[in-house]
């Protein structure tokens, strides 16, 4: 992998520690931004959900479309 890759070629300890720090902030990076995307996703969904449900438990009168005679 890229982080053995980086590890094998480092001249020193730090440089080793530098190498995982980065490879960790990249993987972080993309995990966070994973995480917002699928939170939009659900919220947009329970969204659709509760808008279904109201929908759902309103009287036929007030359905749209529907005439009240």
């Amino acid at each position: 992998t890229e982080l053995l890759t980086a590890l094998e070629s480092a001249q020193s300890e730090n440089e080793r520690y530098k190498a995982a720090l980065e490879y960790a902030d990249g993987h972080l990076y993309t995990l966070v931004n994973t995480i917002g995307v699928v939170k939009a996703r659900v919220r947009s969904h329970l969204m659709k959900a509760v808008t279904g449900i109201k929908q759902a438990l309103k009287p036929e009168e007030e359905l749209p479309g529907k005439s009240g005679n």
